[in-house]
């Protein structure tokens, strides 16, 4: 009996199936799972490894912007100091023009003035200015055919002090007046108390106005 149920057993299909399939289908799983980690990983690896490209390709684009910047910061600057440089030239320039107009009016002035500046006892027959800024000039008379008759030579007259320094002074005033007339657009320096002149007579010194007195030949 024993022996049969044994032998029973041992044939029936079922019962040595069973063990087989349920090893089966935990290997089916087990690669199952291995074949997703993997590919899960492999996946992960790509993304990790795209992320890493674009980040290179972001920093090579932001390395070409620093650089293109730094080019285009340098060749502005390049612009603006060129630019001063040139503005700089332009107010060279204009200084020269300037300085180039003052010297003309002073020759046309110096020029203009010989012969043209005259009173009762003196005519001006040469002025030399021997500065622009400051007014320092220096005129040479000649005498009027009044005038003359006192003049005893080397810039000295028979007349007094006081005499003398009443036609300076009125001569002066005629000097001012036609400077002024011709300085009206403010070329030159303006006409004021510091102007520092010396008066000469055929080169002989007469006398040096210096703000506003006359002060004769000799006299401290």
């Amino acid at each position: 009996m024993s022996e049969e149920i044994v032998s029973l057993e041992q044939s029936n299909p079922l019962q040595s199936a069973r063990p087989k399939s349920h090893y089966k289908s935990i290997t089916i799983v087990i690669a199952s799972g291995f074949l997703i980690c993997m590919l899960s990983i492999g996946f992960l690896s790509w993304m990790v490894l795209s992320l890493k490209s674009q980040q290179n390709s972001l920093d090579l684009q932001l390395k070409e912007i620093k650089e293109n910047a730094s080019e285009e910061f340098v060749s502005v600057d390049g612009r603006i100091n060129d630019l001063s440089s040139k503005v700089e030239n332009v107010g060279t320039i204009d200084e020269k023009i300037k300085s180039l107009t003052k010297l003309s009016a002073t020759l046309y002035l110096s020029h203009e003035s010989e012969d043209a500046i005259v009173t009762d006892d003196f005519v001006l027959d040469k002025l030399y200015f021997r500065d622009l800024e400051n007014l320092k000039m220096t005129i040479d008379l000649e005498n009027q055919p009044d005038m003359n008759i006192h003049y005893t030579g080397k810039g000295a007259y028979d007349l007094t002090d006081r005499e003398l320094r009443a036609k300076i002074s009125n001569f002066i005033d005629e000097v001012k007046g036609y400077y002024t007339a011709l300085n009206s657009s403010g070329t030159l320096s303006a006409w004021n108390e510091n102007v520092e002149i010396i008066l000469t007579v055929k080169n002989y010194e007469l006398a040096k106005i210096i703000n506003g007195e006359v002060i004769l030949a000799g006299e401290k």
